[in-house]
């Protein structure tokens, strides 16, 4: 879906993170899904990762297979992480790995509005999940890591079980960093929209702008559900706080393609209604 369902990032360094946080959301579509995972091949073999750092032939391999990520190489970097996990059976990190990239490659040419995902995109999302999960199960109970517990997430919000979606994201939320946690944290917010609770999702989405108000994804996600509870005049209040930054504003009100591939399906219909419909959405988009 949209999802925010897609921040599928295995490690990224505080500053990746900050930065992604006020560029815009998290939800399965391949290009951000892409990003967030590429920022996750690198970082997971970066000094924040050194907890394998005494097993050399572990992080050569771990090198390779982040390498071919980041040459645009999917279905070999999984391969070589499917590899890892075969070698290393009990190190977490390769497992969380080869489930991102099983996600992106998984979600390659889904047409998000047509979720959810079938036939073999739904097996192989299947697998992912299963795999996110066991990557957490090798973790201390007392530390689960927030960017396998959001893939997780972003996994089964493609396969449609926003229930179990939900609870994967705030689960991550619980445990994120505060420089990651606007992300999951949002990302519930629009599975919560498409559950048909526009009313939650809106007070979730407005607890993040109030914590982070350079958090734009934040203030289009409150715009859209208090669109969809018909609160015409709070929808427009947050498009125009979204507004206070021109980059922004042009790329959110020139249609559907700043959140379509991020946002669920329900969260992009309710977009598009509100830049079609609202006067503040006619306003702004013809704004030069």
């Amino acid at each position: 879906m949209a999802y925010a369902l897609l921040v599928c990032v295995l490690g990224m360094s505080t500053l990746d993170k900050v930065a992604l946080s006020r560029h815009a959301r998290h939800t399965p579509s391949r290009r951000l899904v892409l990003e967030c995972a590429a920022l996750a091949a690198a970082c997971a073999l970066a000094p924040p990762c050194a907890a394998d750092d005494d097993d050399a032939e572990f992080s050569k391999q771990a090198y390779r297979a982040g390498r071919l990520f980041n040459l645009g190489q999917y279905a070999e970097a999984e391969e070589a992480w499917a590899r890892i996990t075969r070698a290393y059976p009990s190190r977490a990190l390769g497992w969380q790995n080869l489930a991102t990239v099983e996600l992106v490659n998984a979600a390659s040419g889904l047409e998000l509005l047509e979720l959810p995902a079938r036939g073999e995109a739904a097996a192989r999302l299947e697998v992912a999940v299963a795999h996110f999960r066991t990557a957490t199960k090798l973790r201390p109970a007392a530390a689960p890591d927030a960017l396998a517990l959001n893939g997780e997430g972003n996994a089964l919000g493609l396969l449609g079980d926003y229930a179990a979606a939900l609870a994967a994201y705030r689960s991550a939320a619980d445990v994120a960093d505060r420089d990651f946690e606007d992300i999951p944290r949002a990302n519930a917010a629009l599975t919560l929209l498409q559950l048909g609770q526009a009313a939650e999702g809106a007070k979730a989405a407005e607890a993040i702008v109030r914590r982070d108000p350079a958090f734009v994804d934040g203030f289009a996600i409150v715009a859209a559900c208090r669109w969809v509870q018909g609160d015409r005049l709070a929808a427009e209040a947050a498009l125009r706080r979204l507004c206070a930054e021109p980059t922004f504003c042009a790329l959110y009100t020139a249609g559907t393609d700043a959140v379509r591939g991020r946002w669920p399906p329900r969260a992009i219909a309710a977009w598009s209604d509100l830049l079609e419909r609202s006067q503040a959405g006619a306003t702004l988009a013809a704004r030069p």
